[in-house]
């Protein structure tokens, strides 16, 4: 009794202190995907162009990632003319329709996202392609990214606990005929909020540690 009383006033407390563990983003460099199906090594998101156009006979899926519009994934070294900066996959943006997401469930911190970006320099009919990268729904980054793979990082500040979206999206500011730009290696790095408890919050936490003294005490009294 005496220990169970102990473990959940020890959690009560490491709630109240804010203390919670950060989950990371997943699959950040496309490795597990469904590029085995593609005839010619890689997929967009809608089946239907696939099988029009010979690629494969279904749209790219990759775990935890979410892909619409002119956006997909493609082994190195394919038509595309890219080179995963790693692994050996990376993901596609074309022209201003191409999104690639993930949503992720996390507690109340500090974000800083980094990715991998650069432009589709074997083909390029018209400008740079442009991106723009949102979180939850609000642009935190917008660009243009280089003709090599270079990595970006952006943050987001006290950011509430819940449900969270990161996304990738091309937008071909330039209005070109046809501009993609590659991304890869996107992580996560996270540091909670600290926290200062409420004036109830920290009563129930005194009375906490007072009850845990008492049983404390009376454990060596018995003895």
């Amino acid at each position: 009794m005496a220990n169970t009383l102990r473990a959940a006033l020890l959690a009560s407390i490491a709630v109240l202190l804010g203390v919670a563990n950060a989950a990371p983003l997943q699959n950040g460099s496309f490795e597990s995907q469904n590029l085995s199906n593609s005839y010619v090594g890689f997929l967009y998101s809608d089946p239907a162009v696939n099988q029009m156009y010979g690629y494969g006979p279904v749209g790219v899926s990759a775990p935890s990632w979410s892909f619409s519009g002119q956006s997909g994934l493609s082994y190195s070294h394919t038509e595309w003319g890219g080179v995963a900066s790693d692994g050996n996959v990376f993901g596609f943006l074309r022209n201003n329709d191409g999104e690639i997401s993930q949503s992720f469930s996390n507690v109340n911190g500090n974000y800083v996202f980094n990715f991998d970006m650069e432009q589709r320099t074997s083909w390029r009919s018209g400008g740079a392609q442009t991106v723009s990268v949102l979180f939850d729904g609000n642009v935190v980054w917008s660009g243009t990214p280089g003709d090599s793979w270079s990595t970006l990082a952006v943050g987001a500040s006290n950011v509430a606990a819940g449900n969270h979206t990161l996304s990738f999206k091309g937008t071909n500011l330039s209005e070109a005929a046809d501009t993609t730009a590659f991304v890869d290696n996107v992580r996560m790095a996270f540091s909670p909020v600290s926290t200062v408890p409420e004036p109830e919050s920290c009563a129930m936490m005194l009375a906490g540690l007072g009850l845990l003294g008492a049983v404390a005490r009376r454990r060596r009294l018995r003895r």
